[in-house]
């Protein structure tokens, strides 16, 4: 696949909005690998997986959001980002909701 050969040949970091699977990440080291690179050179960034909405309205829960972060670090991910827009409905909470989830993120993964 192209997305595979630039990233190996020119990659410096990975942003997946949908992770790969552990399967993925196998045929990337070894492409890696065999190009004379290894996969920690690529800084690991993902959206956090999310459960899926229950309906047009509503909000997801951020606990079982963060119940995925030490799944995706131990796949080595470094960085994870959160779409608030998914949790809250109003912009008064961002800053709370911010530090919660700074908060619990570090909680799971240290």
């Amino acid at each position: 696949p192209r997305l595979l050969r630039r990233t190996v040949q020119y990659g410096r970091g990975l942003f997946s909005v949908v992770p790969p699977t552990r399967e993925q990440l196998a045929e990337l080291s070894e492409a890696m690998t065999a190009a004379g690179r290894d996969i920690s050179e690529l800084e690991m960034a993902a959206l956090l997986p999310t459960p899926p909405f229950t309906d047009a309205t509503g909000l997801l829960d951020l606990d079982a959001a963060i119940a995925n972060a030490p799944d995706m670090v131990a796949k080595g991910f470094s960085t994870l980002f959160i779409k608030p827009a998914q949790f809250i409905d109003d912009a008064d909470q961002l800053a709370d909701f911010c530090r919660t989830a700074v908060r619990k993120l570090h909680e799971s993964t240290y």
